[in-house]
């Protein structure tokens, strides 16, 4: 005789020997909850955030061509795909020049920060060519930042302002002055 199972009140219950299969597309995770398909913990945004800055990355150095190439592949699809260069045939060096030019002084776009990462894993790649061991880390170490930025733009700018926008501020009734 089968054994009767108790309905859980909310979520799923999944038991030994279950399948589970979720469609692709289902599960959608971005801090911007227009993207996503649910909601974080206070942990679960570390753990996020933690998952995205080290996606990727190598656990030894003889992966780290690997990593550089997804670090260019990621921020040349986000140049592709961008509306500020859509005229712009990035495959050509006439095109990647006029990107180059168009988005210099762009600090602001997510589109100038994957330029410099591009630029950056060059640099990085050039630097072990070379067998430059000081101008390899310094180009890692702009590598990183660069990338840091990138991954600010797209996933954190956005709850940053909002955030530092509904900071409570004094009252200036009450003596204090606003800043």
């Amino acid at each position: 005789m089968a054994r009767k199972r108790k309905a859980p009140k909310a979520g799923v219950t999944i038991h030994a020997g279950d399948t589970v299969v979720i469609p692709p597309g289902q599960i959608r995770m971005s801090l911007k909850r227009e993207m996503s398909s649910g909601t974080f913990s206070r942990h679960g945004i570390a753990w996020f955030m933690q998952s995205i800055y080290f996606q990727g990355t190598s656990e030894t150095p003889a992966g780290l061509d690997s990593q550089l190439q997804d670090y260019l592949d990621a921020a040349s699809s986000i140049l592709e795909s961008s509306s500020l260069l859509n005229d712009i045939n990035l495959n050509s060096e006439a095109g990647a020049s006029a990107a180059v030019d168009r988005l210099m002084g762009r600090d602001d776009t997510l589109e100038a920060w994957a330029m410099r990462v591009i630029g950056a894993v060059g640099q990085v790649r050039a630097a072990i060519a070379d067998n430059g061991t000081l101008a390899a880390a310094w180009a890692m170490n702009h590598l990183t930042n660069c990338r840091a930025m990138l991954l600010f733009k797209q996933e954190l700018e956005e709850l940053v302002w909002r955030g530092y926008q509904v900071e409570k501020k004094p009252d200036a009734s009450e003596g204090h002055t606003q800043q």
